[in-house]
């Protein structure tokens, strides 16, 4: 099994979740005196849950949807949407869930591993975000390695995300 396979769903809600991270938490993490805490980690993990569960799901539904659809057009179905009530439809609706539910716990994992170092080393804001870089580098790597594309504009794009996300998450400040 590739990451194209069950590692991909994983990968995105990890980066999601560490997006969220830092939208969410950047301005109050990074205003002087002010600190994480485990409650903090959690509720913005369980966000990150909730939403990328959501997303991944009806994104990964509506493609293989669509392509069944699209196959039932291509072998002149006299109704393609027959397709969709066969044990096919039903593979796709089961697949769909897993890989959200695989999305969503990594999204879990990405929000509340940065958050949770926050939480235990208070004094040193920059740690976190230090690390979630450092991590985000690392699935952008894995990623330009797994497409067959140069893993450095990966990493590169990756880390100027999240720069940019963590930029947006203090000037927003949405968590006090």
């Amino acid at each position: 099994m590739t990451i194209r396979q069950k590692g991909f769903p994983f990968l995105l809600g990890f980066i999601d979740g560490i997006l969220t991270a830092l939208t969410l938490t950047a301005g109050r993490l990074l205003e002087p005196g002010a600190t994480a805490d485990y409650g903090l980690a959690l509720r913005v993990a369980i966000a990150s849950f909730a939403s990328g569960i959501f997303v991944f799901f009806v994104a990964k539904y509506a493609e293989l949807r669509g392509k069944l659809l699209r196959q039932g057009r291509e072998l002149n179905l006299a109704s393609s949407k027959k397709l969709i009530n066969t044990v096919l439809g039903r593979k796709i609706l089961v697949s769909s869930f897993v890989d959200a539910a695989i999305s969503g716990v990594a999204g879990f994992v990405g929000a509340y591993f940065p958050l949770l170092i926050a939480a235990i080393i208070p004094t040193l804001p920059w740690f976190t975000f230090s690390i979630s870089l450092a991590i985000l580098g690392v699935v952008g790597f894995i990623l330009g390695r797994e497409v067959g594309k140069r893993p450095i504009l990966w990493i590169i794009g990756l880390l100027a995300g999240g720069i940019i996300i963590t930029a947006i998450g203090v000037e927003l400040h949405i968590v006090d």
